[in-house]
């Protein structure tokens, strides 16, 4: 006995699930481009922002390298400075790529020189055809990517304040000495260097020996090393 179903309900339900499909899988694909390329567009934003600060690193060391930290209102220095500094970015940013490609200079780097000793130099790169992927479904095929970075070549000696006060140089690895010209080991006889030619007399490198205050007792110290220590 056949049964037929006559239900008209039923009839209207018929293709619901290829459209409940294709919904769901218009949401994967925007949350997939949510996920990914989201991702994508931080990770260019960190590589970018490495770069800059690369290339504004190099650029003060290039002021340091051109001594325009120490003679800051010399015009040619400052020349010099900008040119030194701005060779350097553009060598660093060459190696510096930013998803395979090299990030673009936006404007020229001003080296900055009105703060006598410590110049500064502002730095901003970008790429503007930075690759999307799952984005595309929504028409946007580039996406542009910016990061800036200033750097400052400081000297301490010019970091005069409004008291006069500055900062002053300290060494935090080594501690200076001065020592005579006289070979301090116990076998050691005569100077350490030639005053007249400048030539090494003792060999002193790779050996251990033992330094002693030649001036205990002078107050005040008139000639304070009188032997090997």
């Amino acid at each position: 006995m056949n049964r037929m179903d006559h239900n008209p309900r039923r009839h209207g339900e018929r293709g619901q699930t290829i459209i409940l499909v294709a919904l769901t899988v218009v949401t994967m694909l925007a949350m997939a481009a949510l996920a990914i390329d989201v991702v994508t567009l931080y990770v260019a934003r960190t590589e970018m922002q490495r770069a800059a600060d690369g290339a504004a690193l190099a650029a003060a060391k290039a002021f340091v390298d051109s001594g325009v930290t120490t003679d800051p209102t010399n015009s040619t220095r400052q020349t010099l400075a900008t040119d030194m500094a701005t060779a350097m970015i553009n060598s660093t940013i060459q190696q510096n790529k930013i998803g395979g490609v090299q990030p673009a200079l936006v404007g020229t780097p001003t080296p900055d020189f009105t703060h006598d000793g410590n110049p500064q130099i502002t730095v901003t790169l970008q790429r503007t055809d930075l690759p999307m992927f799952f984005a595309r479904i929504w028409g946007n095929r580039a996406m542009t990517v910016t990061a800036s970075a200033k750097a400052e070549a400081y000297n301490p000696s010019s970091s005069q304040t409004s008291t006069g006060n500055y900062v002053p140089i300290q060494p935090r690895c080594v501690k200076p000495l001065m020592i005579g010209n006289l070979d301090p080991r116990p076998s050691g006889s005569g100077a350490i260097v030639d005053e007249t030619t400048g030539a090494v007399l003792a060999n002193l490198v790779g050996v251990r020996v033992n330094l002693q205050d030649g001036c205990q007792g002078t107050n005040p110290p008139s000639q304070c090393i009188s032997g090997a220590g």
